[in-house]
Parts: structure tokens; C-alpha cells; sequence
């Protein structure tokens, strides 16, 4: 498939123009926005840090209790885990058109 080549004078490797095709396959995240790995990480980071505070009795962290802490989070993951289940959904290949590589003739039949 020829997805990089090397540059034996520079010693250098990088990749043809072929790679673009793998790029339906790929989790493409644009410049605004950042990957949803990264989003549950800070969004989990943010929860344990306020728990903690909650914790050690740091008002107004420690207004809520253990069971309010534990469904904000449930709601909050159960959001985020539903935002995100919706964009997979839009971003799968087919949902909304056929892949590059596969092409229909006049009687819509899948051709090589």
C-alpha cells in the first residue's frame, strides 16, 4: 500500500500521499476540539480533586454528601458517555455514506 517512504540521502522517513486514505479510519479531532480521552481524564480529574476537597471538609465542597457527590458524577459520566455514544455514532463509516474504497455501478451493486 506504500503508506511512508524513506529517504536514504536524508535519512528521513515520511508519508505519501496514500496515508490520507487511512484517515476515515483514524480518530480525527480538529484543531477546536480535543479527544474524548483526554475529556473523561480532565473531567475525572476535576470530580477527584473536588471529592478530595469535599473530603477534608473544604466548604463549599463539603456541603454535599457522598451519595450527592455519587450521582453528580453518575449524571455527569452518564452525559458526557451519551454526547460521545451520539458523535461515534455520526462518525461511523457507512452511517452516512460508503467508504472510499467501496464504489456502487448504475444497479447499485458494491464494485472493485
Amino acid at each position: 500500500m506504500g503508506l511512508v517512504e524513506y529517504d536514504t540521502r536524508q535519512k528521513v522517513i515520511g508519508p505519501t500521499e496514500n496515508i490520507d486514505t487511512l484517515q476515515v479510519y483514524l480518530d480525527v479531532v480538529s484543531e477546536d476540539d480535543i479527544p474524548w480521552s483526554v475529556f473523561y481524564t480532565g473531567t475525572a480529574l476535576v470530580f477527584a480533586t473536588s471529592v478530595l476537597l469535599g473530603w477534608v471538609g473544604l466548604v463549599p465542597f463539603a456541603l454535599l454528601s457522598g451519595y450527592a457527590w455519587a450521582m453528580l458524577l453518575s449524571a455527569t459520566f452518564v452525559g458526557i458517555g451519551a454526547v460521545n455514544l451520539y458523535q461515534n455514532r455520526q462518525n461511523r463509516l457507512g452511517a452516512n455514506h460508503l467508504p472510499p474504497e467501496v464504489t456502487l455501478d448504475a444497479d447499485n451493486v458494491v464494485t472493485d
